[in-house]
């Protein structure tokens, strides 16, 4: 399994994709709130394709923040594999920049 959280802006708010890669897929849509310390992912709806309805609008998915280089997560409603639970660095960030054609 694999997990990809997206980071986006539109209309000067911040939102997030989540997808989970496995036998059963999830697909979110997430609001991205906080301040330049810890970020939070609070579910809005089901993407296409989510094979699961367990998450309710307002749950907390997960938090992330930095350290150093690291991504720490703390863990909400949705859970990591393998049932580990607890703060630890399980994402890496990679920032894409777009550049606009001209």
């Amino acid at each position: 399994m694999e997990y990809i959280i997206t980071v986006f802006s539109l209309e000067e708010r911040y939102y997030a994709t989540v997808q989970v890669d496995g036998e059963h897929p999830i697909r979110l849509l997430a609001t991205v709130e906080g301040d330049g310390e810890e970020i939070m992912l609070v579910f809005m709806n089901n993407l296409p394709g989510n094979a699961h309805n367990m998450f309710h609008a307002g749950d907390v998915l997960l938090s992330l923040r930095m350290q150093g280089d690291d991504v720490l997560t703390t863990w909400g409603a949705l859970r990591p594999l393998g049932g580990t639970q607890g703060e630890g660095v399980y994402f890496t960030r990679q920032q894409e920049e777009l550049a606009e054609q001209e």
